[in-house]
């Protein structure tokens, strides 16, 4: 009987063992959790990819777009900078979600199939960016993390010449590095990626054709600010 209940004692402290462990002694203040309440106000380098390719004709030989079948130019935007804030709260001891808006106003810019001409007009482009993202740490008190969501890209005018607003999706993944500077200030480098849908919406002709896929990126630094210690 004895040996019965040892044995049942240890299976009854195996089970608990984890939540005994994260729990913290009485007097002892809680484990802060891996992404406290902060705002990140940061500046940023954007990065767009070609969303759209144009095939007209007949072959022109003088036009350096054309081959011996058709005519053919891709258009993008052109690198920019931008800047933004996000914000972003615990969701569990090791996660968080963050809601983000940034700002960039890149140019247009179109190239040959080739890349061997590119021209980047003097057509800026107001690009507004929303993202909800879910942060997480391998572990808590570790500076790296990574994150995975969606976002919304609003382009007004569009990346084409002659196209009106429109309005992509997509999703992200993102990796940073965080750093402390006092007690409730802080430093963040991130990598963004996105993976956008782009769209020939926008009043474009038939001679455009959306690519399935459009991938950018934004390399930022920020400054966090503690909400509350």
């Amino acid at each position: 009987m004895a040996e019965r209940r040892a044995v049942l004692l240890l299976v009854l402290a195996a089970l608990c063992a984890g939540r005994i462990a994260a729990q913290a002694f009485p007097g002892e203040p809680a484990a802060a959790p891996a992404f406290p309440a902060t705002f990140t106000f940061f500046v940023l380098g954007g990065f767009q990819s070609n969303r759209v390719t144009r095939i007209y004709g007949p072959p022109d030989p003088l036009d350096g777009a054309c081959d011996t079948i058709d005519c053919r130019t891709l258009h993008g935007l052109a690198k920019a900078p931008g800047l933004g804030v996000r914000f972003q709260f615990a969701a569990t001891p090791r996660s968080g979600l963050r809601l983000g808006l940034s700002y960039e106003h890149p140019h247009r810019r179109s190239e040959t199939r080739d890349g061997s001409l590119v021209l980047n007009a003097n057509e800026h482009v107001h690009l507004l960016r929303a993202e909800l993202l879910l942060l997480f740490r391998l572990k808590r008190d570790v500076p790296v993390y990574f994150g995975l969501g969606g976002t919304a890209a609003r382009y007004s005018p569009g990346p084409v010449r002659t196209q009106n607003a429109v309005t992509e999706l997509g999703g992200a993944f993102v990796v940073g590095v965080d750093g402390r500077v006092s007690p409730t200030v802080g430093t963040r480098v991130e990598f963004t990626g996105l993976v956008m849908k782009p769209t020939v919406g926008g009043g474009l002709s038939s001679e455009y054709h959306a690519h399935a896929l459009a991938f950018d990126a934004q390399l930022s630094f920020g400054l966090n600010v503690l909400v509350k210690k």
